[in-house]
Parts: structure tokens; C-alpha cells; sequence
């Protein structure tokens, strides 16, 4: 199956049911003629509709300027294969205007491998701090190929939490673009990714700031507490005033 940009934004359970009904081509078969070349273009991005993955033994393929996003399962079966091109974009959530909407977070599952071209193909994430992410569970292998992370902050910090944004269950190859086991993935130097090892690993963003962003931190809350304690003094102040 052939997903571009005449269908940009693909939700996962619509996906899951053209997958559904799917099948192979019987070429020996009088009602089972495998579909030319023109006959799939076709098809293209047409992703609602019975019968598109036919002929495509149910493979996945996101074309330049599509995205893929939503909760649901690619696939019903776990030698079904997702790949998304140079230009695409993956995410477990909402997506609007190619970027994430806050708050909706999704889960997203392949049967089968899923691979990422290279460091244009784009994976979105939703992050709310002290809640959760949007989540990719990889049932086969995992191929990054330096993708692109690409990741939306919000909610409140919550110190050494952990988010999960992928598991892989045969294993993982690659890395994100810039991103070695260890790194910050945010400005802020806030979150650290780890790849996980071995089949069914785990990538995850862990909130360790780094030395001196957790002295700042401490340094403004310190700052916060301060200003509480003169208004509060203050106030007090100003009541005892008032009674003499």
C-alpha cells in the first residue's frame, strides 16, 4: 500500500481496516488478476477504501509530504512492513499544520518492521511533562537511518521521569539525527535520550537536567520561595498597621 500526498494525513485505524482487506493477487485465479502498475497509482492515497493494499502483500509505504499518525495497528500481520520515504512524517498522536497538538497523545502499533529513509523522514512527538508521550511500538525491527526527532514540550517538569516513545521487538537499528545514546534532545538540555539494547528495548527520554540547568532550576525555585516569604511578611505587616 502507497500512502502520498493526495491523502496527506492518515489516521491509524482507517489505515488498519484497508490493511484488513487487503490480499495477495492470485494470478491463476479468474477473479484474481494482479493489478498493473497504472491500476496501483491509482490507488494511491485512496486509504479508506477495500481492496487498496492488494496486490502489495499488505506493505506500507508513506510517501514525501504524508504524514502517518493517530492510535490504532498498521497491519494484521507481523510480516507486514512499514517504510516511510524522505519527506514523511510518523507520529503516535494528532498532527495539524505538520506539527503535533498538544495534550493528544497516541499509541501507534506495527506488526512488522518499520523504517525510517533517512534524516528527512520525520518522527514527531507529543511530550507532556508529568503525564506521558506519544508512543511507537514496533513489533519487528526498528531502522532509524538518522530520522529526524522531532518533539513538542509541554505540561510541568518532572524531575527524573521517564517517557517511553518507542519499544522495538527484534531490535533497533541507527540512531536519530545528532543524537547519540546520552544526549539532551531539548535546548534546554532537560531530557536524555536511551536507545535501549537488544530485542524488546525501549527508546525513552528521561527528565536528568544536566549539572548546572538543575542549579538554575534550583536557583529559580529558591527565587519563587523568596518572593512568596516577603509578600507573605508583607501582608502581615500591612494587617498590623491596620489594628493599631
Amino acid at each position: 500500500m502507497v500512502i502520498t500526498p493526495v491523502a496527506p494525513t492518515v489516521a491509524a485505524q482507517r489505515l488498519e481496516l484497508a490493511l484488513q482487506n487487503s490480499r495477495p493477487c492470485r494470478p491463476n485465479h479468474p477473479n484474481g488478476d494482479c493489478p498493473t502498475e497504472q491500476q496501483n497509482q491509482s490507488h494511491q492515497g485512496s486509504d479508506s477504501r477495500p481492496g487498496v493494499g492488494r496486490g502489495t502483500a499488505g506493505d506500507v509505504t508513506l510517501k514525501s509530504g504524508a504524514t502517518l499518525g493517530g492510535t490504532g495497528t498498521i497491519g494484521n500481520l507481523a510480516d507486514t512492513d512499514t517504510l516511510i520515504e524522505n519527506g514523511g512524517r510518523l507520529t503516535a498522536g494528532t498532527v495539524e499544520g505538520g506539527v503535533p497538538v498538544g495534550g493528544n497523545l497516541g499509541t501507534l502499533t506495527f506488526k512488522g518492521d518499520l523504517t525510517l529513509q533517512s534524516s528527512t523522514s520525520i518522527w514527531l512527538v507529543d511530550l507532556v511533562a508529568g503525564t506521558n508521550a506519544d508512543r511507537v511500538n514496533v513489533g519487528g525491527l526498528l531502522t532509524l537511518n538518522n530520522a529526524t526527532l522531532n518533539i513538542k514540550f509541554g505540561g510541568t517538569f518532572a524531575l527524573n521521569q521517564v517517557y517511553t516513545i518507542a519499544t522495538h521487538g527484534s531490535g533497533l537499528n541507527g540512531t536519530f539525527a545528532g543524537l547519540v545514546d546520552g544526549d539532551f534532545v531539548d535546548p534546554g538540555n532537560l531530557y536524555r535520550i536511551n536507545y535501549g539494547s537488544g530485542p524488546s528495548g525501549a527508546i525513552t527520554l528521561t527528565a536528568v537536567p544536566e549539572p548546572g540547568t538543575l542549579g538554575f532550576l534550583g536557583l529559580a525555585l529558591a527565587g519563587f520561595v523568596t518572593r512568596r516569604i516577603r509578600r507573605r511578611r508583607a501582608a502581615v505587616a500591612a494587617v498590623s498597621q491596620i489594628q493599631e
